[in-house]
């Protein structure tokens, strides 16, 4: 059986080698970091005083909140359900994921019309807080202790985190590319 994380930090005993270097973490990790990565943007965005660097990190942010969301509501929830038998706590956690992306939402369309986005911001912070909160203290240890092969789960769910990666970044890029088209100066 897995160990436990020690202070809300992976524990790096729970990895496995594919070979060629290459590690596969527990797929709760996997999560925690995500979680402990946002976290700490959330807290560089508090220091920033640059906007367009703000704005670049807020962005950054709801990417991959976007993403986190998606593969635990695709992947992750759907097997914790599987293996636990629970309910509640999955059925609470993506009604807070709506949540979050309605926060998502409501931030990118300030920012693209150039208002203040730091209350809302905030209210994410929060939001992200306690639903990592619940689910660090409450869900993980039920998947943990059960049957499911935490290092298979957690290898799907890196690859489908970083396909959903490459679609948002593609799909960044074309959308960038379409504003300066409507610049006049094309074609």
């Amino acid at each position: 059986m897995p160990t436990n994380t020690t202070g809300g930090r992976p524990d790096a005993s729970r990895t496995t080698s594919l070979g060629a270097g290459e590690k596969v973490l527990d797929a709760t990790d996997l999560l925690q970091r995500d979680h402990r990565q946002v976290e700490s943007w959330f807290h560089a965005c508090e220091s920033l005083s640059d906007d367009q660097q703000k704005a670049e990190l807020v962005q950054k942010i709801c990417m991959a909140l976007k993403v986190h969301t998606q593969i635990e509501e695709e992947i992750f929830y759907p097997r914790a359900r599987a293996e636990t038998g629970e309910q509640g706590l999955i059925e609470e956690a993506i009604q807070e994921h709506a949540e979050v992306k309605q926060m998502i939402a409501d931030i990118e369309q300030r920012q693209s019309q150039g208002q203040d986005c730091t209350e809302q911001l905030e209210a994410m912070r929060q939001a992200v807080q306690h639903h990592v909160q619940e689910e660090e203290n409450e869900m993980f240890p039920k998947v943990r202790s059960s049957d499911v092969d935490l290092f298979a789960l957690g290898s799907e769910l890196a690859t489908r985190r970083s396909e959903l990666m490459q679609q948002l970044s593609a799909s960044k890029t074309q959308s960038n590319l379409g504003r300066s088209d409507d610049s006049g100066q094309g074609l």
